[in-house]
């Protein structure tokens, strides 16, 4: 009997504090595009490209130095900047 009890008070405790979570509102949630248009999909596969150039020549000597590492690191957020804009709505 105690047993049953102790259960059944941490089922409602559970489901007290789990109905009362607020809901996260995405106010976006119902606009985002399905896809890209012509021109945004153009500039992602230049920036893809230009991305991958500045891999290459970082690896073009066998070795990146703090400089390429620099100029990859900011082409990677340059292009996922890109994508996010892209994908906005």
């Amino acid at each position: 009997m105690k047993a049953a009890l102790i259960g059944l008070t941490a089922l409602a405790l559970t489901a007290t504090t789990a109905s009362a979570a607020q809901y996260k509102h995405d106010r976006r949630e119902h606009f985002r595009a399905t896809s890209v248009s012509a021109y945004e999909h153009v500039l992602i596969r230049r920036s893809v490209a230009q991305l991958a150039w500045v891999k290459r020549q970082a690896w073009a000597d066998g070795r990146i130095t703090f400089l390429e590492r620099y100029k990859i690191r900011q082409a990677e957020l340059r292009h996922a900047r890109l994508v996010k804009r892209a994908y906005r709505y």
